[in-house]
């Protein structure tokens, strides 16, 4: 008895101050790391998943809530996108890409502009293909991966101006989200970064209880930092992404339009030389730093009285 009393005595002089000093280390990484160890649960982090290619995608036959500044239901498709089943009819088929701003972030699915628009565009079917977070090299995956699903008469490319310009020169984004980008080699453009690997924030999200503890999140951390490295282009790849994208469309029958988030006298010096034919729907609509219902209702009237003014026999 003595014996097995004093093993014990031995084993909690040993667990008793391991479990002190991981006490104290937690309570230290939460009071100085907190912020560099947190995850913001946005739409990405609360209703997308993994993927190899994209680097992330809305949970397929998912619903939800989410809010921002304004809480909305979100439902997301058999395809992944925020919309009833995507069934192709007899109509003319418009197909819209682009990131938060088409998703719909902050509004309902029915009063974005993609739905105004197919309401006004009577022999046409609008197909919103929007993912937060998206820069042009991922859009322009997703148009390869669904283009002969939808074989559009119209592809039509919403330019986030803000952003898309830094989105295409990272393969990190969004506190550990990673995704493939482009590069330009004898003057082609080459997709590097795929498989695209899982990050810091997509295990956090795999391992809600594991990582409530943040010495959990500190060694994740550590590992998906030395397991893949943070990249930024030298040169910018968007101009040659969208160049492909319009031979892509064209070459296949497609029309190829692009909307501009903001005007910027770059891209659109860009658009005009290629001649590609785009609208700028620049507006003061806002919720945040997103159009509220009033933004969606005005783009959706700009893009009709372009489409009607480039001819919507296309």
């Amino acid at each position: 008895m003595k014996k097995k009393k004093l093993v014990l005595a031995n084993v909690l002089l040993v667990i008793v101050p391991v479990i002190a000093c991981l006490i104290v280390a937690e309570v230290m990484l939460r009071a100085t790391m907190k912020t560099e160890l947190s995850v913001i649960n946005d739409e990405r982090s609360l209703m997308y998943t993994h993927d190899d290619t994209l680097g992330w995608l809305p949970s397929k036959n998912s619903t939800g809530t989410f809010k921002g500044l304004n809480e909305v239901s979100v439902r997301h498709n058999s395809r992944g996108f925020r919309d009833e089943e995507h069934i192709p009819g007899e109509k003319k088929r418009m197909l819209v890409l682009g990131d938060s701003f088409v998703w719909g972030y902050d509004v309902e699915e029915e009063d974005r502009f993609t739905e105004v628009l197919d309401e006004k565009l009577e022999d046409t079917e609008v197909f919103n293909l929007g993912i937060s977070g998206f820069g042009t090299d991922q859009e322009w995956l997703l148009l390869q991966k669904n283009y002969d699903f939808y074989q559009p008469d119209v592809v039509f490319l919403m330019f986030c101006t803000d952003n898309d310009r830094l989105d295409n020169r990272m393969n990190l984004r969004y506190q550990y989200f990673y995704k493939p980008y482009f590069v330009e080699e004898k003057g082609s453009l080459v997709a590097k970064g795929i498989p695209v690997p899982t990050g810091y924030r997509q295990f956090v999200n795999d391992h809600p209880y594991a990582s409530k503890f943040y010495l959990v999140r500190l060694a994740a951390s550590s590992y998906y930092n030395l397991k893949g490295s943070k990249i930024y282009l030298d040169s910018d790849p968007t101009f040659a992404l969208i160049k492909s994208m319009k031979s892509y469309s064209e070459q296949r029958g497609s029309a190829f339009f692009v909307g501009l988030q903001k005007g910027d006298n770059l891209i659109e010096q860009f658009l005009e030389s290629e001649d590609i034919g785009y609208v700028n729907v620049e507006n003061n609509f806002l919720r945040g730093w997103h159009w509220n219902e009033e933004g969606h209702e005005y783009v959706a009237r700009l893009i009709e009285e372009f489409l009607i003014k480039n001819d919507l026999s296309w």
